[in-house]
């Protein structure tokens, strides 16, 4: 178990629920493949790779394709993270559960809003816990994914059940979270874990918490501390005698501490003593899900779902003493429910708090009286929305005009104009039902430009595209569960352009063909049976079709796409089949569309991305990128769902859990991806450094088995040196040519024994060491970190741990004759400056720029014959400018630029002839002021390219900005969109990344959720190849 005082670790895969199941209409969300999932090598370079010294390669299981295919940003439709225009406090989505304090204020959990609402006792609202429509997969303060029940300590700290995440989020009276009960990553049945908890109850008398463990069917009771006491229930084995319980949903205490369990599954309410020993039951119950005792009256409330009203029982021996509202009788007025999830008691004020989940309400009645007296939310009224929020999308069309048609988990239809204004919308928000006044919720929509074809259950309807008049049933319908039905879940639907109609059924595990009159003509799948060889499918999802009719299908639990002819006959799978996060492995896909050209795109939902393949299945590129890539900027995404394409290959991804539509269009103007992502591994997280040697461009990287050196020849890339030089190295930090040899410079932090390299050659091919252990000072130098030439030396800078950097110098670069320059002591004499991050020669003197965690980053200068001498004020005035990246003439003029802390952006310094003296530098411009966001910041560095001075900005919430200018001053521009168009290529690894050739500019870029990749800029070139 963790306290509140554990630090937040990374979420394990999630499992979502619907919570939309009871509405008319509505299918479970799809859920990641179930199991264990096969062992698998994360690396892996890819096909063609050239492996010397003995490297060993893990190759990826399918072909790598040509680099290029890139995709960006272009915009969206809906507000990211926004499901609603306002959380309207006087409003649900679907209120769950009730709790009250002992000071009367009031929490209400409303799950599919993800949020916990809390009122004073008057009912005014007070404040929302969460992000009101959206979750995270990480652990972190201000987000939920499944808050279902919830209790109170003494304290006013308040402990919700996140359902699906298998822990009790502990959160403060101020709403920040300090800690969780049970793991995060996996569900279990020892007593650190949990299997989806839902009931809580916190003991005023004596602060022990209990906590209903449903699916292992156990209740947990941990003191005020979360020691673990005892267990009532077996662990995982469910039974109805009286030491088992079947599915507990709910659990309270008595001022005696006897203890009640809402014991669902078993259909029963049962009463143990303060030890956990079996005393008594209530049966005849049809769905209890929540317990609460009045102990001033004496009272046992019982929530009864499915018999839609709230029994009470005497305490002292359960018998009946009454009942708020009416046995089977199901209402929306104050005397009557839909299904009271949620019951709890005010016992000062004598008030009873009722959840009435499908009525979207909670009403507060009089305990002696039974009165109504009020109620939070409005009766059968959803969370108030317009046509420009989306509640999660699930499914997106594009029509040949460019209109784009829309399902949504909310339970609407919704059309779109080109423009983004509504055409037209069907459906009641938040309300499930059957057409034509309602919709259920959509699987699969197509149109054809005059009829939009929606697929709900096991029915496909029909709505007319100019105004979304209702025009009928195409196929299916009745009873979805008949022997004879032909559908039972549809899943997604495509047409041809013949008018047939290809249906995925995951309940039925097949595929099957309709022509233009709804009759069958074709399945693929055993009907009911789910299986992993080509003649079966494990719960097939999305559908797509390409120009030659060919049907493509993402089989989800299988984790492949299945490719058939219009015929239905098997032609080839993609990717391995093997469950995974690799470039070669899909996580529970959901969808897939196909480009004129043949490609071939999966939405891979489970690893928050989409995957693109050429026709052959060899892998081309990603969009978005699993959990370091999960979340609402343009190169991330929230559960991608649906996907379709328009007629100019534009991309559109319902990104469901992030509430919007986004659109990624082909290319990037003035750039070009020069190397697949990662080098065909997600795990090559970060290409620092390239070089162009002997007319051919080099690359060097991380990689999960150390570094790696690529070089990119008329075939291709291929790796020329991996697995860090079998030497702990973990990353290539520069790479840099001198007399006719390329040197590597490397850093090692997770090697004690080791410390920063360099390593050259002088065919590219064959390495051999020059530098060792930082230069034999350990882990005191853990990196060397930039070569540079100076005068008639070869010089390597240092990045240094617990003492100020240093600077080596070689006339030969030869092994045994680096000598140190002297710096005035390291770090020009302070421990402060643990790096020297740039050195030029410049007007006949040696500039450096550190950085200093202590003062702001430095510049300092000698003479060919002096001394060194700081030339500007630490951090150019403000300490915050922590780093100096890069200093780059240009013009007649050394320019600076910095690294800022979070709070200001980059900064741009000149100096005008010789810099001697502080006072000679000029400031130009900053990040915000060139790129409009405070977030131009982090590792920023410069470059001279052709005519221009070249910026590069780190940005990690859009993505980093390049800049330029033709004389240093003014006429800045941005070149292209932020990232590339994609917000997850963040950064460039400073000055080390850059490398000017011809008029373009080579840069290297890290993205943690695709893998690092080099892109070329062309300044003076919209298409840049």
């Amino acid at each position: 178990m963790h306290t509140k005082f554990q630090k937040f670790w990374l979420v394990g895969l999630l499992v979502i629920v619907s919570l939309l199941a009871n509405a008319s209409g509505a299918a479970a969300f799809p859920e990641p493949p179930d199991g264990p999932q096969p062992a698998q090598p994360r690396g892996g370079s890819g096909l063609g790779v050239a492996v010397t010294q003995g490297a060993e390669i893990n190759a990826q299981a399918i072909a790598l394709g040509k680099p290029g295919t890139v995709y960006r940003y272009e915009k969206t439709y809906g507000v990211s993270e926004q499901a609603f225009p306002w959380y309207h406090p006087g409003y649900f989505a679907w209120p769950h559960s009730v709790w009250v304090h002992t000071d009367g204020s009031v929490f209400i959990s409303d799950p599919w809003a993800k949020a916990v609402r809390k009122y004073d006792a008057n009912g005014n609202h007070l404040v929302d816990f969460g992000h009101p429509g959206t979750e995270t997969g990480w652990i972190e303060d201000g987000y939920f994914q499944d808050p279902l029940k919830m209790a109170t300590d003494a304290d006013g700290n308040l402990y919700v059940t996140d359902h699906n995440l298998n822990i009790v989020r502990i959160l403060n009276p101020l709403g920040e979270q300090t800690g969780w009960i049970g793991d995060p990553e996996t569900s279990g049945t020892d007593d650190e874990h949990f299997n989806t908890p839902e009931g809580i109850f916190i003991s005023p008398v004596n602060g022990q918490i209990y906590i209903a463990d449903t699916y292992n069917h156990r209740i947990q009771v941990f003191d005020s501390d979360v020691n673990h006491l005892f267990t009532i229930g077996e662990a995982g084995v469910s039974g109805d005698d009286n030491d088992h319980l079947n599915a507990p949903i709910g659990v309270a205490v008595d001022a005696a501490g006897n203890i009640y369990v809402a014991d669902a599954d078993n259909n029963r309410v049962v009463k143990y003593d303060a030890d956990g020993d079996y005393l008594a039951q209530i049966t005849g119950l049809e769905g209890p899900t929540t317990v609460a005792v009045d102990n001033v009256r004496g009272y046992l409330y019982v929530g009864v779902i499915q018999d839609a009203y709230v029994p009470y029982y005497n305490l002292a021996n359960l018998s009946y003493a009454g009942a708020f509202g009416e046995l089977d009788v199901q209402g929306d007025d104050t005397t009557h429910f839909m299904e009271p999830h949620g019951v709890a008691v005010d016992e000062v004020s004598g008030k009873v708090y009722i959840a009435d989940s499908p009525n979207r309400r909670v009403l507060v009645y009089n305990a002696v009286t039974k009165a109504y007296l009020r109620q939070f939310g409005h009766t059968n009224q959803f969370i108030p929305t317009d046509d420009q929020h989306f509640f999660e999308p699930k499914v997106v069309e594009v029509e040949p005009n460019g209109s784009v048609i829309l399902g949504e988990g909310g339970l609407r239809l919704i059309k779109l104009n080109p423009d983004g204004s509504a055409a037209w919308t069907v459906g009641q928000s938040g309300f499930g039902g059957d057409p034509p006044d309602f919709v259920g919720t959509p699987n699969g929509i197509v149109s054809d430009g005059k009829t939009v074809y929606a697929a709900m259950d096991c029915t496909i309807h029909k709505y007319r595209s100019t105004d979304g008049a209702y025009l009928g049933v195409f196929a299916g319908g009745g009873d979805c569960w008949a022997p004879d039905s032909p559908f039972e879940s549809i899943s997604d639907i495509a047409r041809d352009s013949a008018g047939n109609i290809y249906v995925t059924d995951s309940a039925l595990h097949r595929v099957t063909q309709l022509n233009k009159y709804g009759v069958v003509v074709a399945t693929v799948g055993v009907r009911g049976e789910e299986g992993s060889d080509n003649a079966h499918f494990r719960y097939p999802e999305g559908i797509g079709l390409d120009k030659a009719r060919n049907v493509y299908v993402a089989d989800d639990s299988n984790c492949r796409v299945q490719k058939f002819d219009k015929r239905l006959r098997y032609l080839m799978t993609f990717t391995t089949t093997l469950c995974g996060d690799t470039h070669d492995r899909l996580y529970g896909p959901q969808d897939v569309v196909v480009d004129a050209k043949g490609n071939v795109f999966v939405a891979d939902t489970w690893n928050y991305r989409i995957q693109v393949f050429d026709k052959t299945g060899a892998y081309l590129s990603t969009i978005g990128g699993s959990w370091y890539s999960r979340g609402g900027g343009t190169g991330q995404l929230r559960v991608p769902m649906s996907l379709a394409m328009d007629k100019k290959g534009n991309l559109y991804v319902a990104d469901r859990d992030n509430h919007r539509i986004q659109v990624y269009a082909p290319g990037v103007p003035y750039f070009g991806q020069q190397s697949l992502n990662g080098f065909g591994s997600r795990w090559t997280t970060g290409v620092y450094t390239v070089a162009m040697f002997k007319g051919m461009l080099y690359a060097g990287s991380d990689g999960e088995h150390g570094a790696q050196i690529w070089r990119k020849a008329k075939s291709g890339w291929m790796m020329v040196e991996g697995d860090g030089f079998h030497n702990s190295a973990e990353a290539i930090n520069h790479l840099f040519e001198y007399n006719g040899m390329l040197y590597a410079a490397t850093y090692t932090y997770n090697d004690p024994n080791n410390g920063g390299q360099i390593w050259r050659t002088a065919d590219g091919l064959s390495w051999q060491i020059v530098v060792n252990n930082g230069f034999d000072q350990g882990q005191r130098n853990p990196e060397v970190f930039r070569m540079m030439k100076l005068g008639n030396e070869l010089c390597a800078s240092t990045w240094s741990v617990g003492a100020g950097a240093q600077l080596w110098c070689s006339t030969t670069g030869d092994a045994g004759s680096w000598e140190p320059e002297g710096l005035g002591g390291d770090g020009f004499g302070s421990d402060d400056n643990i790096a020297i991050l740039d050195a030029i020669e410049y007007q006949d003197a040696w500039y450096a720029s550190t950085y200093n965690t202590g003062e702001g980053a430095q510049v300092w200068r000698r003479s060919l014959s002096g001394t060194w001498s700081q030339v500007n004020i630490s951090g150019f005035g403000d300490p915050d400018n922590t780093m100096i990246p890069s200093l780059v003439p240009f013009n007649g003029s050394l320019y600076a630029i910095t690294h800022h802390r979070a709070g200001g952006s980059s900064e741009i310094w000149r100096c005008r002839n010789q810099c001697t003296k502080t006072s000679d530098w000029q400031f130009i411009a900053d990040g915000e002021n060139l790129g409009g966001d405070i977030n131009y910041r982090v590792m920023s560095s410069l470059a001279v390219v052709g005519k221009y001075l070249v910026v590069v900005m780190g940005n990690d919430v859009l993505g980093l900005g390049v800049f330029t200018t033709p004389d240093g001053v003014t006429w800045w521009s941005q070149a292209g969109p932020s990232g590339m168009g994609n917000s997850g290529n963040g950064r460039v690894y400073y000055t080390n990344a850059l490398f000017p050739y011809k008029g373009n500019l080579y840069m290297g870029v890290m993205n943690w959720g695709t893998g690092g990749s080099v892109w070329k800029f062309c300044p003076t070139k919209k298409v840049c190849k």
